[in-house]
């Protein structure tokens, strides 16, 4: 895991501003941020879509704000960008992928464990 790369994701989707580090514990796939308020548990992810060779690394974020607990994903492309999957318009154009370097059944995963707790106005596919 490029844990450089996804703690830069996680600082500019998820870090809400003025929100400073205590505290960081590491590991060879996971990394761990404590803020005032909230702590950040980064692992690899075992999507399906993880095994894609567009796809760097798949990291599944649990924000812990007791008592809420928040699962969000994020995909680093080998090229570009990373992915906060937790915004409609990603997953949105993610899907454009189905078919071509994205099965079905791989994109569903992913709305299965980041969506199926949420209303989304509007058409996401």
């Amino acid at each position: 895991m490029d844990t450089e790369r996804v703690a830069a994701a996680i600082q500019h989707y998820l870090v809400n501003p003025g929100e400073n580090a205590e505290k960081v514990w590491t590991g060879p796939d996971w990394f761990s941020v404590q803020s005032p308020r909230r702590v950040y548990d980064a692992g690899l992810a075992d999507w399906a879509v993880a095994g894609k060779d567009w796809v760097s690394d798949a990291v599944r974020v649990v924000v812990e704000r007791r008592p809420v607990f928040t699962t969000h994903g994020l995909l680093l492309p080998a090229q570009g960008e990373p992915l906060h999957l937790n915004r409609p318009e990603v997953m949105a154009e993610l899907g454009r992928r189905v078919g071509a370097g994205l099965s079905p059944l791989a994109y569903a995963e992913l709305f299965g464990e980041l969506y199926s707790v949420r209303d989304i106005d509007g058409p996401v596919v």
